[in-house]
């Protein structure tokens, strides 16, 4: 079936390979911005906020818990 996951490569869509990293970039961000954040609001250093931050199940997993 073809489709999304047969996708190997964007070289058929620049913009579009273009638009996902910038969204990449623009996560990657908001991540750094929300462990900032809570390491300044616990009290925590930024090392432990982080591996808090990251120890978080993703969507998916939880999704799974629920079942």
């Amino acid at each position: 079936m073809a489709g999304f996951h047969a996708l190997t490569d964007l070289s058929h869509d620049p913009k579009l390979a273009e638009a996902l990293g910038n969204m990449v970039i623009a996560w990657a961000y908001a991540e750094e911005s929300l462990i900032g954040a809570l390491s300044r609001i616990s009290g925590m250093s930024l090392n432990k906020a982080q591996a808090g931050f990251y120890r978080i199940p993703t969507f998916e997993s939880r999704e799974h818990e629920r079942i």
